[in-house]
């Protein structure tokens, strides 16, 4: 329950927009990259025998074309993880290596609230070392996962995004339930192209109407006509 408090306490805050933000509802185009951490705790059978444990990995995902009205997508995710977690009787530890394909649905909403669902198949290695017996175990196993959350977009082709994750898969008979939460950031060279092109095109706007208004004030008025035209030419709501 106090992950899912914590996840909301991001969500909520996150939805304010912030000035520095793009507005672009097409980002996160072609191939984006992300790596992230965080924390999980087991459900079920095995909540008595573990602690809370830790996560990290890396994932990348295609965006489709707008499949639902307005600004919905579908992602295309693949990408690998490790998780490690300690057993309450101390020094022995569960390892898991997963292989992940999946896909979510996000729906922008403003530029800084990018709410996602979807879901994960995995192929799950897992290292179990007892201490106290000095025994070994591994173990390949099929696993499933849900999960939510929300990404932001922030500049030059970088975002962040906030997850909760339940997975589930089989370990010793027992299901093995951890519920997750990570928080990870976001790179897509599309994006990043976009914004520098917008920062030139910006720079260009700015110098043609100062030259513009210079060729005004010299009384040149044809060429700061034609300056003029060019600069709305080039953006129709350009302020001046």
């Amino acid at each position: 329950m106090r992950y899912i408090q914590i996840l909301l306490s991001i969500t909520v805050f996150i939805i304010f927009p912030f000035d520095g933000f793009s507005a672009d509802r097409g980002r996160y185009t072609g191939l984006t990259y992300s790596a992230y951490g965080g924390v999980f705790m087991p459900t079920g059978f095995y909540e008595d025998y573990l602690k809370k444990g830790g996560k990290g990995g890396f994932n990348s995902f295609y965006r489709s074309e707008s499949i639902f009205p307005g600004s919905g997508y579908l992602h295309y995710k693949g990408g690998i993880s490790y998780s490690q977690i300690e057993l309450k009787s101390g020094g022995s530890y569960l390892r898991q290596y997963d292989i992940t394909a999946g896909t979510f649905a996000s729906w922008r909403i403003n530029p800084v609230l990018q709410p996602f669902a979807g879901v994960d198949l995995h192929g799950i290695y897992s290292h179990l070392n007892a201490k106290n017996t000095g025994e070994s175990s591994r173990a390949l196993k099929p696993g499933l996962s849900f999960n939510l959350g929300n990404m932001t977009y922030l500049s030059n082709g970088v975002g962040i995004f906030v997850m909760l994750d339940y997975k589930t898969t089989d370990i010793s008979g027992k299901r093995y339930n951890p519920l997750g939460i990570t928080a990870g950031i976001t790179f897509n060279n599309n994006d990043l192209e976009r914004d520098i092109n917008r920062e030139s095109e910006a720079e260009i706007k700015f110098e043609l109407y100062q030259k513009a208004q210079e060729e005004f004030r010299n009384r040149n008025f044809h060429e700061s006509k034609d300056l003029f035209n060019q600069v709305y030419r080039m953006d129709r709501q350009y302020p001046g």
